[in-house]
């Protein structure tokens, strides 16, 4: 007996990318490429287009069996990048994370790096063990990978690149030409001082994030002005302290304000320095003048009542995505404040509140969402997140999310924005 063949209808490769979006798990991507030539280049793709490494101290591998998996997986990983110009070729996103003093992979890691063709995306965290000079610069005494004559000087695909624990000038931007996002930290006397002179290095930056910034914050503000006034196609900026609360002095809120005015091309903006309550209107009529802001947090320590939320629609545009206030309260609003609130801001797809004088002042999760337009998908509230649906065209939030499946949610602004609140 013969069993009847069916075969599908052919579909264009959007219904298929489609299908594969929901296709996260590896085990389900692995069965995919098993099931028709077509279906495996989607599958392979998606499986091996970000890869992970934890490098680990030689003298720590052996401690304990889980760093001696990590240590086995990345040198398979990394043997295999070396070895294979297809495999390397797949991988677009590459996440080094180190631990110890760490020695053997350096090597393997410098050369990878310089072997994939098309990665787009370079994340370095963990410990602060070895200068990034010794590795790009180590290349020349590096023997090539089999599959190639020489190794590249430069990496044309990168695009991003998020380096924690490096001095600016450390991190090699004239090998990086088509750089356009720059994550660094200033947690080092010499970071800050150099800023300037890295930047300008890189004038076709987009984005410039400054993370775990320890340096007293007018000396921040006037270093990171000088910085960005060499960037001319800015269209985010990020500044993140370690303790979030941080106030902006006087002086400094003046001189940032005067150097945002204007910025037509800028449309985020996340300071989490916090904005005294006699610089908030010129702060927000700074705001104002930046009539493509998609994605702004005010951080402040007055008190946000009707009057204030109505001086938001006065200077916050109303094509805001994403909107992020923390401020103070000793009484609630009341719900009807929030009517014309939602009028105004039809397009918010993420709205989060932080009240950081005690929840007692705080409208209950449905009183927020109570009259918020269809547009919305995720609310933030007092240090608890939501989806929002509307089953019959009135809002309903889920129950909180559990904190660690918070990094994914398939909405890029609202991705970006809590990236710089677990960094």
């Amino acid at each position: 007996m013969s069993r009847a063949r069916r075969d599908c209808p052919p579909m264009p490769p959007e219904v298929w990318h489609h299908i594969e979006s929901y296709l996260l798990a590896m085990k389900d991507l692995c069965t995919c490429r098993l099931v028709s030539r077509a279906l495996n280049g989607f599958a392979t793709d998606k499986a091996f287009r970000e890869i992970s490494i934890r490098v680990i101290a030689d003298d720590l591998a052996s401690l304990n069996t889980t760093n001696q998996r990590h240590f086995a997986r990345t040198s398979g990983i990394l043997d295999h990048i070396l070895s294979n110009a297809f495999f390397a070729s797949l991988i677009k996103h590459l996440d080094v994370y180190t631990v110890g003093d760490w020695g053997s992979h350096m090597n393997q890691v410098a050369r990878a790096i310089h072997v994939l063709p098309s990665m787009e995306s370079l994340t370095w965290g963990g410990a602060r063990s070895t200068r990034l000079d010794r590795i790009i610069d180590g290349l020349d005494t590096c023997l090539p990978p089999r599959h190639m004559q020489s190794v590249p000087t430069v990496l044309p695909s990168l695009h991003y690149l998020r380096m924690l624990y490096f001095c600016p000038t450390e991190v090699p931007l004239a090998r990086l030409p088509n750089l356009l996002h720059l994550e660094i930290s200033l947690i080092h006397s010499s970071s800050l001082a150099n800023l300037t002179a890295a930047v300008r290095r890189v004038p076709q930056l987009q984005s410039l994030s400054l993370l775990r910034i320890e340096h007293n914050i007018e000396d921040v503000i006037s270093e990171l002005i000088s910085a960005i006034s060499h960037l001319p196609n800015l269209t985010a900026l990020v500044m993140s302290n370690f303790t979030h609360s941080e106030r902006l002095t006087a002086s400094a809120c003046a001189q940032l304000c005067a150097a945002l005015r204007g910025r037509a091309r800028l449309r985020r903006l996340f300071c989490e320095f916090r904005v005294q309550e006699d610089e908030r209107a010129a702060y927000l009529d700074m705001l104002s003048t930046l009539e493509n802001l998609e994605i702004v947090n005010l951080h402040t320590n007055g008190e946000l009542t009707a009057r204030e939320l109505t001086a938001l629609q006065r200077y916050l545009p109303k094509r805001l995505a994403v909107l992020w206030l923390t401020y103070s309260a000793t009484e609630p609003l009341s719900p009807e404040t929030l009517v014309t609130f939602w009028r105004h801001f039809s397009n918010v797809t993420f709205l989060s509140l932080t009240i950081y004088s005690g929840p007692q002042a705080a409208l209950a999760v449905d009183e927020v969402i109570r009259d918020a337009s269809r547009s919305l998908r995720f609310l933030g509230h007092c240090g608890e997140f939501y989806d929002v649906r509307f089953p019959e065209g009135r809002p309903v939030a889920s129950v909180a999310w559990d904190h660690g499946g918070i990094k994914e949610t398939g909405c890029e602004r609202w991705d970006w924005t809590m990236r710089y609140l677990y960094h």
